[in-house]
């Protein structure tokens, strides 16, 4: 019965996300459940078996409820371009339980601990379930309660159209706090890149420069102005819609946390590749590290 009523949809492609890492060292990006099929109105249940800290957890964005957030079709993630604020970190000790409405956007910190993240994952229905009119295919086979107490494995099939809720209310987006984009030719022949800064990005705290094969993030610090790669070293996600908190920029995907004065993580082996940069008369000069 399950395997009769499953849909194969043409664009979605989540092994193409993960880009052959180990499961491992996935990480599942920002999304509302009911975009992969889940009940709308149901409760998500995150019960840690182990500790479980921050650099391993679950994150949110209750700072987005209520924004008209857009997913993005092959992976069911958000899609690109929707800006984030930092992410809100949960981290859990053993035994503790997360209780949140999957209709928050929510998703996993990259694992960047040395230690297996151990944890029970369930969804739980006061009613029959709600499913998104927009999703391609619904999780239709479920198990009540009072089943689940007396040891009997009951299945029941809820098909998804009998159970769509209304469709989700118009709602307006959000206006984008984007990074400003300074674009820039290719290199000159003395091997830098000259970017010409407007006002706005010459007071920002991050600018992206855009080049013909590369986006580069340019952040103001403490230490002092840094240029680095502008794609998360994990799943090569844009920087620029992640948010960021004094000198810390965040991965919009996987949550990590990068030092803009280092370029480093609390994972050794994924840093932000750094480049020379300095400013002169509000032209950024940029020389890449091969």
């Amino acid at each position: 019965m399950f395997k009769a009523r499953k849909t194969i949809d043409p664009v979605y492609d989540p092994k193409s996300y993960h880009q052959g890492l180990p499961p491992a060292a996935w990480a599942h990006g920002p999304h509302l459940d009911s975009w992969a099929g889940h009940s709308r109105d149901g409760r998500n249940i995150w019960w840690a078996i182990g500790p479980v800290p921050a650099e391993a957890g679950m994150v949110l964005y209750p700072e987005m409820a209520g924004q008209d957030l857009p997913p993005d079709p092959r992976t069911l993630y958000l899609k690109a371009g929707c800006p984030l604020p930092p992410p809100t970190y949960l981290p859990l000790d053993a035994g503790e339980m997360l209780v949140f409405d999957p209709e928050i956007l929510h998703g996993t910190h990259l694992n960047a601990t040395a230690d297996t993240r151990v944890a029970v994952s369930m969804r739980l229905n006061a009613s029959r379930p709600l499913f998104d009119p927009g999703c391609f295919y619904a999780r239709e086979f479920w198990r009540r309660a009072a089943d689940v107490e007396a040891g009997e494995d009951v299945v029941l099939h809820l098909p998804r159209e009998d159970n769509l809720g209304p469709p989700a209310p118009a709602r307006p987006r959000a206006p984008a706090a984007a990074l400003p984009v300074a674009h820039a030719p290719v290199a000159a022949a003395d091997g830098v890149i000259r970017a010409t800064l407007d006002p706005i990005s010459a007071s920002a705290p991050r600018v992206i420069v855009d080049t013909p094969d590369q986006r580069l993030l340019i952040a103001r610090t403490r230490a002092g102005l840094r240029a680095y790669d502008a794609g998360c070293p994990h799943y090569h996600v844009d920087l620029a819609d992640g948010g960021a908190d004094g000198d810390r920029a965040y991965c919009p995907g996987c949550a990590l946390a990068f030092d803009l004065t280092t370029g480093r993580s609390v994972c050794a082996s994924l840093a932000l590749r750094g480049h020379d940069v300095w400013e002169q008369d509000g032209v950024l000069h940029i020389r890449r590290t091969p």
